[in-house]
């Protein structure tokens, strides 16, 4: 066996030549856990968008049912009567937009999407596809 001074290399063999770059197995496993990262990176904004939308509807909803209340109120100091509104907006049927607002006759300032009208007190929010149905003669505002 061969023996060498401390001063001088090692010759480099195949058996211990440091190799660079990665194998096969190792970029499939980054590229698979890269994967599973955006997966439920995904899912988790997905879940947030929503309950974003239901929350958006609940508070739209109650709103409109606090602006009913507080109609029928100002009937009963005004008038005298006890009445609720007999329509919650003059929109047309159709999609709510900035020059079709719903909710107007109980809200100062009327919702200007993603509801949509399908007769003279039934909406629909559109996100979630619950509907709501308008009776002017309780004042309920209630899920269908």
């Amino acid at each position: 066996m061969e023996t060498y001074p401390l001063t001088q290399p090692v010759p480099q063999t195949k058996r211990n030549r440091r190799q660079s770059g990665f194998t096969l197995i190792e970029l499939v496993l980054v590229i698979l856990l890269l994967g599973i990262m955006s997966l439920t990176a995904f899912s988790i904004f997905y879940d947030i968008s929503d309950e974003a939308y239901e929350s958006t509807e609940m508070t739209i909803v109650s709103s409109v049912r606090s602006g009913i209340d507080l109609s029928s109120m100002e009937n009963m100091i005004n008038l005298g009567t006890f009445s609720f509104p007999t329509t919650l907006d003059s929109a047309t049927n159709g999609t709510a937009s900035p020059s079709n607002p719903f909710f107007t006759e109980v809200l100062n300032s009327g919702i200007t999407e993603n509801w949509n009208k399908s007769g003279p007190n039934l909406y629909l929010f559109a996100p979630t596809g619950t509907q709501y149905l308008y009776d002017s003669n309780t004042g309920k505002f209630e899920e269908q």
